[in-house]
């Protein structure tokens, strides 16, 4: 498992590569870190005027070829938030044999594809709390557990190059409702469409990679 996060490093200076960062609302670096487990293998310094999934290809594939040569035979998943759901980047995985699991930003669409999950986490939420209430618990507000529901659907934003499977989550609180997508594992058959165009099919090079931007993500 190869857990890609890009986090901030503050800066107290005028160093080379300082710029504020509207997300963390302060000046910064955002560097790139890459987890196996407990052992950190990435460690990649970059200024903050940049898109967070800036550079995580180029050093996805360079890590993917490294771990194959030492064990030809080893999973590898990859794992980052949505900030590293780029469509072209899974499509890559998908060709290389390389699973993941990346979070999916939420929009308009995805909300409603969800919303059954909206309403079984609300009633179970509700059922439980009616539990507390005729056991007499008068404290059942604060006792209530959050409600889990998962389900199972698949999305294709606009400009991505075919459907992929997501896992919703919806987390039902007290008086809150939280809703999350993860795109689970990559799909086992990847294949371009007959007369789509295939596009770049190798991952950009640290030195000229570009942000790619992707609807939905």
């Amino acid at each position: 498992m190869l857990d890609f996060d890009a986090t901030d490093d503050l800066v107290h200076g005028n160093q080379v590569g300082r710029f504020f960062h509207g997300y963390y609302d302060n000046y910064c670096f955002l560097p790139l870190y890459v987890f196996c487990g407990q052992q950190l293998l990435v460690a990649y310094l970059r200024p903050s005027n940049i898109d967070g999934a800036t550079h995580a290809w180029a050093i996805l594939a360079m890590l993917v070829k490294r771990l194959r040569q030492q064990w030809p035979s080893v999973k590898i998943i990859f794992r980052g938030d949505s900030g590293f759901c780029r469509w072209r980047m899974l499509r890559w995985c998908d060709r290389h044999r390389v699973d993941y699991l990346v979070g999916v930003a939420r929009n308009k669409r995805l909300q409603t594809l969800a919303g059954p999950l909206m309403e079984q986490a609300r009633a179970l939420f509700e059922k439980q709390q009616q539990a507390l209430c005729d056991a007499g618990d008068e404290s059942m507000h604060a006792r209530a557990q959050p409600t889990r529901v998962f389900g199972d659907l698949h999305y294709a934003a606009g400009s991505w190059d075919k459907e992929r499977r997501l896992i919703p989550l919806r987390r039902r609180l007290a008086g809150i409702s939280q809703c999350r997508f993860d795109g689970p594992m990559r799909p086992r058959v990847a294949r371009t469409p007959p007369g789509a165009s295939r596009g770049r099919t190798g991952p950009p090079t640290a030195r000229n990679s570009a942000p790619v931007a992707a609807a939905g993500c």
